[in-house]
């Protein structure tokens, strides 16, 4: 081993020195040791061929080593310099070796040459790697200094030292200094690798070729990051690079991890210095969380069970990186029907070192299945979402809340259908719904003889719709409705509701006629109906009772009572002498259908009555046997009863008073009360009535001659026999009617002599007259009054008036009521005659009827104005209440409808435009009576309304006056645009007639003027279209008729309005002022001030000479 140092130690000197060594360098050393603190590798005794000799002491340095070396300067012969012992110098270079020779002089070395340089052979595992010479140079300390260049890194070399001709040679071995790799770096490619990179430490690139990687895993130290129980280590790994290539890519990586990088490169002498370097890895998305579980338990509080869950889960084994907070994503879908009922999520912070966490989640839905996600966040920003951790869980059923939206779909008397929807809670499977429905309480007046089943139920089902039957009609319901879940039944929903109303029983009525004085000058009569009522089945007011007493050429009484006396009850009232009464009685409801029940009774005559100033003025014609007289019907005053029968009968003696009266049966003639010796016979046949034509003809008369039949039997009572000259007649007119007979004061008749006849006719008459004319005195005098209709007043029927005549007949009418009464009552019977020709079959169709306002009031088929049908219109939607109304000029200038309702407001508007109206005439307040008259179809001042989805109306001018309102209306439907101008009457009540005649003239003339310079139809209405609006178009016709110079008939002109629309002209107050508006006309026209009453304002601009029309704004 010595002797392999030696020569290694001998050969690095000689390769540094460039010394050229020949084998026989290696055979001739000898060596020597020296002390420990010096190891001196050999001494050597070196000949020269010069005179000078050198002792060399070759030793390698360290650190800790001195070098003590006694060199002699003494000249020597060349050859007397013999090779000593080469010493290894440290250097600085890692190519490089120094080598420091030492040389000895042995003087007594014979030789014939003299050695002038050193060989030195190095070789790298016993390879020779190159041979150099380099000359011996020496001072006089005997050492030479040589540096072997060009070296590789850390290399073991052998170097032979040997000197020529000498062959003494020397061994050196030496390592060269060991190298780390250059520009080592690290590049990150991903949280889960990175590529190293290094430059070779040698300048001979291709050499070393081969490395080893040592990588170094460190934790972060960060007690979140991963756990040590887990699979995750802190493994070294080691790589050997053998391709010469210095890169190498790491995969094994892990995020968020402190690397330690160390390179070697693998020398002829061994691994060299490391190079060195660390790195630490992104951050990634951790692991799932471990251990995941869920815990159920629950909580009942008031019938609710509450329901909660604890998620348990531990850190995940490698979060890669610093844990920020969990989250837990929770979702819950309803078993029933697999809707998503929860979704939300959680945030759980990293608040200690714990490896175990919990979440409490409450206020779970029950019935359904959840699933938990829970995943780790390490950054605070949310980026890296971790995997995720699955759990599921379901939850149990609850018990059911309250079923939703109970309510009743629809309504019958009889039937109820009950909806409700699923409890909101979604408690789980509805295994059915228990339905109780309990009689609160009728919602009607129950009269004792009515009798109602008051029952409580209860039903079961599965459905969330029930029909219930066998209700009571108008009767109030208190309903509970609970759901069933497997946990049990929950809590009910309440409510109440109403049985519609129902047609009230039938209930039975009976007349009433009650006589209470009768007699000459009275008749006090009560007639009447009593009612017996069965089973309301709603809410009833009362009863109305009205009726209607006819009698042939009389006025027609009409009576009208109501009563809220719900029992049994009456109506009774004053009779008229032989009227027929036709009464009808019905009961007044609020909701359901109207029933009535109607009969009739006739009033029993009076005593009959004398006109006893016609009768004192008759004059007979009297001869011997025979008188004649003439019998008008003015005579006899019907008012008690109309005139069946007359007789005449002839006494010879006052027989009579004047309170002598009988009744009788029409259907057997009275017999004569005849005394023996006694004239007492009836002149007139049985059962006579000469006056067999029209009743109202006060002129009509009859002559009658007493005594012209001479085939009398003598004792025969019904004969006109022949009178006997100057005898003594007391003439009797007896007049009959159905009930009574009643006999005037004798006539005084004397039959002449055959010589004083005229004398005794003319006593006769005189005292006749003068007894007549005492007694009718005295009968005034004593009774005081004189009955009101002694005449009869025959009714104007006539084609019409001239103006001078018609304010003439104002008058009368204003004097005498019972002519107008009769007038109307004409023409109430005459219109309903005409009603019977005509339909109202489209306003009655199921789709139609919740498009009137009031049930009774119905345009006819044939003149209903029909609306276009649009693509997207309701079936039937040509329907509106509305009717086409000719005009003065024959044509259909009007169109009277019924104030809109909210669902018939675009109908409206729709008619308005197709019809090409251009004036609306609104005689109607919005609410009147605290009750919706007509729906507020027209904007505001400077306002817009839609009505359904093509129809915009705008209000671009109103104008207030004390008794109207104007508006300007721009209406738009689609593309194209009008102008409507809109006039509302304000002061007009219903079923009434404004205070006086002057401000109405006023607003029709307005409204007229108007409608003359814009053209097109006008809509007037009121709420039902037919009282206020017919009494304005009746007006503006007969004042039209009035200004062409044409006969005025305000019945005719009403008919006909009648004949379009059904009412028109409601009442009889309204009819009569149709009359006053005309006789105003003609009385006090309007002047040019009146025409123009409108005020002007400075800030309408007028658009032509038309007086009041203003320029509308623009609409839209």
């Amino acid at each position: 081993m010595g002797v392999f140092i030696l020569w290694f130690q001998v050969l690095i000197v000689c390769l540094l020195s460039n010394i050229s060594l020949d084998n026989s360098f290696f055979a001739t050393a000898n060596r020597t040791t020296t002390s420990t603190s010096i190891e001196p590798l050999d001494w050597f005794n070196i000949t020269s061929t010069t005179t000078t000799t050198w002792p060399i002491f070759i030793q390698r340095f360290t650190d800790d080593d001195n070098i003590q070396t006694n060199i002699t300067t003494t000249e020597y012969p060349c050859s007397s310099v013999v090779l000593d012992k080469v010493i290894i110098m440290e250097t600085s270079a890692t190519e490089a070796i120094a080598l420091l020779i030492f040389y000895n002089v042995y003087p007594n070395v014979s030789s014939n040459t003299c050695v002038t340089d050193v060989s030195v052979k190095c070789a790298i595992n016993a390879d020779i790697t190159w041979d150099s010479i380099y000359p011996i140079s020496v001072d006089s300390s005997l050492q030479q200094n040589i540096t072997l260049s060009d070296l590789l890194e850390y290399t073991n070399y052998i170097c032979m030292f040997s000197m020529n001709e000498t062959n003494i040679s020397k061994q050196a071995n030496f390592t060269t200094q060991d190298v780390a790799p250059r520009n080592l770096k690290v590049f990150l490619l991903s949280p889960f690798s990175f590529k190293i990179l290094w430059s070779s430490p040698s300048k001979n690139v291709s050499y070393p070729s081969t490395y080893n990687i040592t990588i170094i895993r460190h934790d972060v130290g960060s007690e979140n990051h991963f756990l040590g129980n887990c699979s995750t280590s802190l493994d070294n790994f080691n790589f050997t690079n053998m391709n010469g290539t210095t890169n190498f890519t790491f995969e094994e990586a892990l995020p968020d991890f402190n690397y330690t990088i160390e390179v070697r490169a693998l020398f002829n002498a061994g691994l060299g210095r490391e190079a060195r370097t660390s790195c630490l890895t992104n951050i990634s998305a951790s692991e799932e969380p471990r251990n995941i579980g869920a815990s159920y338990w629950e909580n009942m509080t008031n019938r609710n069970i509450e329901m909660y869950v604890e998620l348990l889960w531990s850190m995940p084994c490698n979060t890669n990186g610093p844990v920020k907070y969990f989250v837990i994503d929770i979702s819950g879908v309803y078993r029933e029907n697999y809707t998503l009922v929860e979704n939300y999520s959680f945030t759980t912070n990293i608040t200690d070192s714990s490896y175990k966490f919990s979440l409490i989640v409450s206020n779970l839905m029950a019935a359904s299945n959840y699933s938990v996600e829970i995943f780790a966040t390490v950054d605070p920003y949310g980026q890296f979402h971790g995997e995720k951790a699955c759990i599921t869980f379901s939850t149990p059923d609850n018990l059911p809340d309250i079923p939703n939206n109970a309510t009743v779909s629809s309504v019958s008397p009889y039937t109820a259908t009950l909806m409700w929807n699923l409890p909101s809670n979604n408690p789980g499977l509805i295994l059915q719904y228990q339905i109780t429905i309990n009689y609160f309480s009728l919602d009607w007046f129950q009269t004792p003889d009515c009798f109602v089943e008051k029952t409580n139920r209860s039903f079961n089902t599965t459905d969330e719709m029930f029909t219930v039957d066998e209700l009571i009609p108008a009767t109030i319901y208190n309903v509970t409705i609970a759901a069933q879940t497997s946990r049990g039944f929950g809590n009910p929903t309440n409510f109440s509701f109403i049985s519609n109303s129902s047609v009230p029983d039938p209930f039975n009525v009976s007349t009433i006629v009650e006589p209470n004085v009768i007699n000459q000058t009275e008749y006090d009569v009560t007639g009447g109906i009593r009612i017996f009522p069965g089973c309301f089945y709603g809410q009833i007011f009362g009863y109305f009772m009205s009726a209607i007493g006819n009698r042939e050429n009389y006025l027609d009484l009409n009576i009208e009572q109501n009563t809220t006396n719900l029992n049994e009850t009456s109506f009774t009232f004053d009779l008229s002498p032989e009227y027929t009464y036709s009464l009808n009685v019905t009961i007044i409801p609020t909701t359901q259908p109207e029933l009535s029940k109607s009969t009739q009774f006739s009033s029993p005559a009076g005593v009959p009555n004398f006109d006893i100033g016609e009768l004192s003025n008759i004059e007979f014609n009297i001869s011997t046997t025979q008188a004649s007289l003439t019998l008008h019907r003015r005579f006899f005053n019907s008012s008690k009863g109309s005139l069946r029968f007359i007789a005449i009968i002839v006494s010879n003696r006052n027989i009579t008073s004047d309170d002598e009266y009988y009744s009788w049966d029409i259907s057997q003639w009275p017999e004569l009360q005849e005394e023996d010796g006694e004239i007492y016979y009836q002149a007139t046949p049985q059962f006579w009535n000469p006056f067999l034509n029209d009743e109202d003809d006060n002129d009509e008369s009859v002559d009658f001659i007493l005594g012209n039949n001479e085939s009398c039997a003598a004792n025969e009572q019904f004969c006109n026999r022949p009178l006997m000259p100057a005898t003594t007649y007391f003439i009797y007119i007896r007049m009959f009617n159905s009930a009574y007979y009643r006999t005037t004061m004798p006539l005084l008749l004397v039959t002449e002599a055959l010589s004083t006849l005229a004398f005794v006719l003319g006593l006769t008459f005189g005292l006749l007259a003068l007894c007549l004319t005492s007694f009718a005195g005295f009968f005034l005098w004593r009774k005081g009054i004189i009955r009101k209709y002694l005449s009869k007043v025959k009714s104007t029927t006539d084609t019409g008036l001239s103006k001078e005549k018609f304010v003439d007949y104002c008058e009368r009418l204003e004097r005498d009521s019972d002519v107008l009464a009769k007038e109307w009552q004409d023409l109430q019977a005459k219109s309903e005659e005409i009603y019977k020709d005509y339909t109202t079959h489209f306003a009655l169709l199921p789709e139609n009827k919740r498009k009137n306002r009031y049930t009774n009031i119905l345009p006819f088929d044939h003149s209903r104005v029909k609306l276009n049908i649009d693509e997207d219109d309701e079936i039937c939607s040509d329907y509106i209440n509305a009717s086409f109304i000719k005009g003065f000029s024959t044509k259909e200038e009007y169109i009277a409808t019924q104030g809109p309702l909210p669902h018939t407001a675009r109908d409206f508007w729709k008619m308005v435009f197709q019809e090409n109206v251009t004036m609306i005439v609104m005689v109607t307040r919005l609410i009147e009576e605290k009750r919706e008259k007509c729906f507020k179809y027209f904007p505001n001042n400077h306002e817009s309304m839609i009505f359904g989805e093509d129809i915009e109306v705008r209000c671009s001018l109103e104008l207030n006056f004390d008794i109207y309102c104007l508006r300007i209306l721009q209406v738009r439907k689609d593309l194209k645009q009008v102008t409507v101008t809109h006039m509302q009457f304000l002061n007009w009540p219903d079923f009434g007639i404004p205070h006086g005649t002057e401000n109405l003239l006023v607003f029709c003339h307005q409204f007229r003027n108007r409608w003359k310079s814009e053209g097109g139809m006008a809509v007037i209405h009121c709420s039902a279209g037919v009282g206020r609006t017919g009494t304005i178009m009746a007006l503006d016709i007969l004042v039209q008729a009035l200004e062409a110079g044409e006969k005025l008939d305000v019945a005719k002109t009403v008919l006909e309005l009648r004949r379009q629309r059904k009412s028109m002209v409601q009442s009889q107050t309204q009819y009569f002022y149709i009359y006053q508006l005309l006789r105003s006309t003609i009385e006090d026209p309007l002047s040019r001030g009146d025409e123009i009453r409108e005020p002007i304002y400075a800030n309408i601009q007028q658009s032509s000479s038309t007086p009041g029309i203003a320029i509308a704004e623009s609409a839209f």
